[in-house]
């Protein structure tokens, strides 16, 4: 019986846990363009630092500035081939807090430069608001 207790506790410790997880995704998604600071996310979770980048690795199989940086890339090119916005535009819209990083990062990421990558895709087309 102890053990059958113990495991719908964790069932329901790990639900809780996904919810957690994906609230706290969700909030780094609509808030790309602020800045997203380990011990500010660790507040959210009532995580200590520490404890939140260990666990936050272990859930997403990547450091929080790498899933940040992943999301503020995938942004930043669905902008690069759905908006005629500039690059520094963009850069700062996703929240890079300088032109060099995100090249840097974007490069990084993708393997081409922002401009290579608006440059090099046919699905480049300006939306309109008809």
């Amino acid at each position: 019986i102890t053990k059958m207790l113990r495991k719908t506790s964790l069932q329901v410790d790990n639900e809780e846990l996904d919810d957690v997880w994906r609230a706290l995704s969700d909030y780094i998604d609509e808030n790309l363009d602020t800045k997203l600071t380990l011990s500010l996310l660790a507040s959210k979770c009532f995580y200590n630092p520490s404890y939140f980048s260990r666990t936050f690795k272990e859930k997403f199989g990547m450091t929080l500035t790498e899933y940040i940086n992943r999301k503020r890339v995938a942004s930043a090119s669905k902008l690069l081939l759905e908006s005629d916005m500039s690059v520094d535009e963009i850069s700062e819209r996703v929240g890079f807090s300088d032109r060099s990083s995100f090249y840097h990062t974007f490069s990084k990421i993708m393997g081409t430069t922002p401009s290579e990558y608006r440059g090099k895709n046919p699905l480049n087309v300006k939306i309109s608001d008809k």
